[in-house]
Parts: C-alpha cells; sequence; structure tokens
C-alpha cells in the first residue's frame, strides 16, 4: 500500500503529490499490442485498485495515466510515443508511467520524454512503491535485464469489465529469436507459470460468472518450461472446473499439433475449435531467413491434423509481407498457400525493420510502398476467405457467447470465432446460447437465438 505523504512532501516537477494521496486516486491505462499486454494491463491496475484507486476512463483527467506499451513494428513505437504525449496533454500535473516491451527496449529514450516511471516487463508488483518514489524523484527507471530471469511472475487478475471472458496468463517470453523479432530482447526467455496457480485463478474467475477463459502467453507451444507441465496439462485440467463452459487457446506457435496432442486435447469437451498459429510467410525459403523453424508443407500438416480432429475449425493467423529480399515468386508462394490452408482470417502487416535484429542487417530490404501494396492484397484475400468460412457455417447451430447489446441486438463468438448478431435482450448478455446462424448481410453474420 502506498504510505500517506505529509502536506510538506512535494515533488519536483513542482507536483503536489500531497494532493494525489489525501483524496480519492484516479488511473487511466491504454494498452497497445498483444492480448498478454493486455492482461498485464488489467493486472497492474487491480494492484492500484486495490490501493485505493478508481479507474478512469483514458480521455477523461486523471492522477495518474499508464501506457503499456508494444515494440513490434516502427507504427508500435510511434503509436506508444502519441499516447505518452497524449497523456501528458491530458493532464500536465498527472503522474505518467510506461511500461511493456517499448519501455523495456528503450527505457532512457521514455525518460527523455518527460515520463515519471519506466517500468517494462518485470517487477510489475512494485507499481505501488514506484509511484511513491516518484513523488520525491525527478523520475523512476524502474527497468531492469530480464535476459536471466527463469521463474515466471505471478501477477493476477481480479476482474474484468464484464462477465464474459477472461484472459489467464500461463507463459511468459520467446527462446526462438526470428530473425525479424524484438520480442525476446523485450520478454525475456520463456518461463512458464505453475499449473496449481493457473487452475486457481480459473476456478476463482468461474466462480465470479465468467463463462470462457483464454489463455495466452508470449509463445504458448513452448509452455511447460521450467516446471515439467504441458500445455494439454492445462487444458485437461481447466475443463473440469465446475462453472467454465469454454477454453481458448490465445495466438500460438507451429510445432505442437501433432496426432498425439490433437488426440490428448480433443477429450475436453469445453475447448474452444478456433486455432490462432503464426504462419508469417507461405515460401519456404522466406520461413528459413526468418529462422522460423518449419516449412510449408510442416504447417500444413499441422492444420490437416487439427481438422481432422476438428472439422468445422476456425483457423486464423498472421502473416508478414515485404521481409528483406522477398521476390514477387516467394510472395506468390504465400499468396497461394494461403489459399490451399484456406483460413478463416487473417491478420496482414508488412515488415518493420527493428534494430538488434539480423533481419535489420540483411541486403535488399523492400520499398515500404511495395510492402504495403502485398499487404492490401493479402488483406483482401483474407476478407474473402472469412466470408468463405462464414457462409460454410450459414444454417449450422453454434454456441454463442454474447458479449455486447445495442439497439436490442447482442454480439459475440461461436466456439470457431465467427462474430454473430442476433437479436436479444440484456438477460441474454454474458451467457452462451445456442444459436442458428442464418445469413450474411454487408458482411455481418446474423443469427437467431433458441430459446
Amino acid at each position: 500500500m502506498v504510505s500517506a505523504i505529509n502536506k510538506s512532501d512535494l515533488a519536483l516537477n513542482g507536483k503536489d503529490f500531497f494532493a494525489l494521496y489525501s483524496r480519492e486516486k484516479t488511473v487511466a491505462a491504454y494498452t497497445l499490442g498483444c492480448k498478454v499486454n493486455a492482461y498485464d494491463t488489467q493486472a497492474t491496475l487491480d494492484i492500484l485498485s486495490g490501493a485505493g484507486f478508481l479507474v478512469a476512463p483514458f480521455d477523461s483527467e486523471a492522477d495518474v495515466y499508464i501506457i503499456n506499451t508494444c515494440t513490434v513494428t516502427s507504427l508500435s513505437d510511434s503509436k506508444s510515443r502519441q499516447m505518452l504525449k497524449k497523456a501528458k496533454k491530458t493532464n500536465p500535473n498527472a503522474l505518467i508511467v510506461c511500461m511493456g516491451c517499448y519501455a523495456q527496449t528503450n527505457p532512457e529514450k521514455i525518460l527523455d520524454m518527460g515520463v515519471d516511471i519506466v517500468l517494462g516487463n518485470k517487477n510489475r508488483k512494485d507499481i505501488l512503491k514506484n509511484i511513491y518514489d516518484a513523488a520525491h524523484e525527478v523520475r523512476v527507471n524502474a527497468v531492469t535485464n530480464i535476459d536471466n530471469d527463469r521463474e515466471f511472475e505471478e501477477i493476477e487478475i481480479e476482474s474484468y469489465g464484464d462477465r464474459s471472458r477472461a484472459f489467464i496468463k500461463i507463459e511468459e517470453g520467446c527462446d526462438q529469436f526470428c530473425t525479424y523479432c524484438i520480442i525476446p530482447f523485450a520478454r525475456g526467455r520463456v518461463r512458464s507459470r505453475k499449473l496449481a496457480s493457473i487452475v486457481a485463478q480459473a476456478e476463482k474467475l468461474a466462480k465470479d460468472g465468467y463463462k470462457e477463459v483464454v489463455l495466452t502467453g508470449i509463445n504458448l507451444s513452448w509452455y511447460g518450461k521450467g516446471t515439467g507441465d504441458k500445455l494439454e496439462d492445462v487444458i485437461l485440467a481447466l475443463n473440469d472446473i465446475d462453472g467454465l463452459e469454454r477454453i481458448r487457446i490465445g495466438s500460438i506457435e507451429p510445432g505442437i499439433f501433432t496426432e498425439e496432442f490433437l488426440s490428448t486435447i480433443s477429450r475436453a469437451e469445453k475447448l474452444c475449435d478456433h486455432f490462432h498459429i503464426s504462419l508469417q510467410s507461405g515460401s519456404d525459403t522466406v520461413l528459413e531467413r526468418m529462422h522460423r523453424g518449419y516449412t510449408a508443407k510442416q504447417y500444413k500438416d499441422e492444420i490437416d491434423n487439427i481438422r481432422n480432429v476438428y472439422k468445422n475449425a476456425g483457423i486464423t493467423t498472421d502473416i508478414m509481407t515485404g521481409f528483406p529480399g522477398e521476390t514477387e515468386d516467394e510472395f506468390s508462394q504465400t499468396y497461394e498457400f494461403i489459399k490451399e490452408v484456406g483460413f478463416s482470417r487473417l491478420h496482414v502487416f508488412p515488415y518493420s525493420i527493428r534494430e538488434g535484429t539480423k533481419a535489420a542487417k540483411m541486403d535488399n530490404q523492400i520499398p515500404p510502398k511495395v510492402k504495403k501494396e502485398r499487404a492490401a492484397i493479402l488483406t483482401s484475400l483474407g476478407q474473402q476467405l472469412e466470408n468463405d468460412f462464414t457462409k460454410k457455417n450459414i444454417g449450422i447451430e453454434q454456441s454463442v457467447l454474447y458479449e455486447l447489446i445495442a439497439n436490442d441486438t447482442v454480439e459475440g463468438y461461436t466456439t470457431n470465432y465467427i462474430r454473430v448478431h442476433a437479436k436479444g435482450q440484456n438477460d441474454d448478455l454474458y451467457k452462451v446460447l445456442t444459436t442458428q446462424l442464418t445469413q450474411i448481410k454487408n458482411n455481418i453474420c446474423y443469427g437467431e437465438i433458441n430459446k
């Protein structure tokens, strides 16, 4: 807990932190990037809420602003800086906290922007102490080296904004070191959460009314390193929790979907038939330069394994365009491979140079215009494939977890990740309801709830 500050304790920079601690305190947060970041933000807000802070909208005037940053692309860096400046402009007297991957890799640059606390991706439990320290110092740099960390940092989420889906972070870090990726430097090596801790959080969430949990991590395929557990152990354990109706796996790397693994997880009837498996490229030569560790055929074999078990699975993926040296032929290979696999949704993004990675020093960097043109082509293909997949599901009964309501229309996702709109009411929210998918109109899938 943060100790009270005496009236004479005025922080440097002219900030009167007595005012901050002698009344109700407000904190606002903004998250960039992945679901792991979203989890870390919420866990940090829970710590502050427990200390008496009131969570406020990011656009409002708050006492403390937390920006959880991303550094996957140069655009992510730019957006992170933009949000830091926006918070400072909204309330010049507020305390600004920068955490996440951009903070971990660029702490000095961020401090030069006038940020009060740079937290990074470690010791997030110390946020209260950091805030107290910032009341007595100009700035606090809490970023430490995470390369040698091997212990998973336990930070839990007590509650979410609604009662539909909750995220559980079970893994941190990555050991793969793809040639384009800065994340191993920003997140450190693989650390796994103990199975008993995961189950305990899932049981609490189910007791609080959450119907679906999403397992998240930086590289879920490596879950279990350091603990001896396996991802399938987590899935089967959560499947036995009363009140929990759905389990969803977050973004995952290929290499894990063997026949044996699928035979095991298929025993968990609560597991959603949706798998987001990063591809990045459908060209073997590009995959080799990326150091991805698999060929297009090996990737396709895993998808075939999944579809042998989950006949109507939604398979979504990440695709990068314009990796250094990507020729027109290699791009065409990727285009044709995407069509062959028949993904249900694509996340497409142009390659972005990340200083410190091997790809940043590679020859034949692709011009931005070409990268964007190729991304646009694949985005269009992705929209077509998503529409095709949804059409295949028209006329089928699906279970839908409804999360939003507007104008007597409720919205939610099927197990295989089709977003559905249906006529409904407040009583339908946060429930898993059998729904007949009826039509697609203006790229929106509609359904009728069976009651």
